[in-house]
């Protein structure tokens, strides 16, 4: 779990920090200053918003720039489909008929396979859309794409994204694709015969004590998850740390602990020459720790969201800036702050 901090020194009137047992502190103040001091000079500086990190389920930093502030929600963008993926896990664990192998168009046509369906759709399951390997033409680097997040329009985003033509058998290929992570929640809400806003609320929102958040709602009323939702930055620190506890949250299970080893563990790749994994819509990377390598888990969004969780370091971390469409400043927390500036700061478990 993620708690207030309970041991506070003041190291300027900027700046507070946590001493805790596992971290060096002088290493994160000498962090903190670093982005406190850092110039914002043209369109291409990092614009961080906010950093925090948790340790052993304690609360130990928490910094806010540029006039953001802890009760001010904030935009998460892509980061928001990793919600998805938790949404499915939850529920699966609260008994709805769902697993990974569940096919698509049958249960979004009602429980019946609809007739003389294109063979390629017949074979689309749950785990396909969670891997962004689905087959449908959609990709988010291809405005000319059918399925580009502004081309699909319409009443029934669901109905939208499961007309459109296919490129590919499932599973040949990961494409990175919005409205498919949006339409997990549509077959979560169809196996469940219930909103997936409402399952939000139930399933995620309630065991994880989020209380305050915006979410995008499609014209159907349905919520959107392909992207920008917005949430408090403790809130976003939660979707890491539930995951580092394996699926609980305040000894509740959110989700099974297999559940989430699968979900954050690489699965497939968007390109041979990537060095990043993805799971069930969560984001992977390995990064150098004392020697050897530790896997980070992460929620990544437009601009330099980030929820990341390192289960072997017990650690949980989150980046809000504020470099939209800028891909590569967006990505220095990745970089840079976390291999260079934080994880050296952390101590080893004993």
């Amino acid at each position: 779990m993620v708690d207030s901090p309970a041991l506070m020194t003041s190291v300027s009137p900027e700046l507070s920090l946590v001493i805790p047992t596992y971290l060096e502190a002088a290493g994160i103040e000498a962090f903190v200053r670093r982005l406190v001091a850092a110039p914002v000079d043209s369109v291409n500086s990092p614009q961080v918003h906010a950093v925090l990190i948790a340790r052993n389920g304690k609360l130990v930093l928490e910094e806010y720039f540029h006039g953001e502030h802890r009760e001010k929600p904030h935009d998460t963008r892509s980061a928001a489909k990793s919600l998805a993926s938790d949404l499915a896990g939850a529920a699966i664990e609260a008994g709805h008929r769902l697993t990974t192998d569940t096919r698509v168009y049958e249960v979004m046509n009602g429980g019946a396979v609809p007739p003389n369906l294109d063979p390629r759709r017949r074979a689309l399951k749950l785990e396909h859309l969670l891997t962004m390997s689905s087959g449908l033409d959609c990709d988010e680097d291809d405005e000319n794409s059918p399925g580009y997040e502004d081309n699909v329009r319409g009443p029934d985003v669901y109905r939208a994204t499961l007309d459109l033509p296919m490129a590919r058998k499932p599973g040949e290929k990961a494409v990175y694709c919005s409205v498919g992570a949006n339409l997990v929640g549509g077959v979560v809400a169809r196996a469940a015969g219930q909103s997936s806003l409402r399952l939000f609320q139930k399933l995620l929102a309630e065991p994880l004590d989020i209380e305050r958040y915006h979410m995008p709602v499609s014209p159907s009323l349905e919520s959107y998850l392909g992207g920008g939702a917005r949430f408090l930055p403790r809130d976003f620190l939660k979707l890491a740390q539930v995951h580092v506890d394996g699926g609980t949250r305040n000894g509740r299970r959110v989700y099974s602990a297999e559940w989430s080893r699968r979900a954050t563990s690489p699965r497939v790749k968007f390109s041979e020459e990537s060095r990043a994994g993805y799971g069930y819509l969560w984001w992977t990377y390995d990064f150098p720790y004392e020697g050897r390598t530790v896997r980070a888990h992460f929620a990544s969004g437009n601009g330099g969201q980030l929820s990341i969780g390192i289960d072997e370091l017990d650690l949980a971390i989150v980046f809000h800036a504020g470099n939209y469409n800028d891909w590569e400043t967006g990505l220095v927390a990745l970089r840079e702050f976390l291999p260079k500036h934080i994880l050296p700061a952390v101590r080893a478990p004993r």
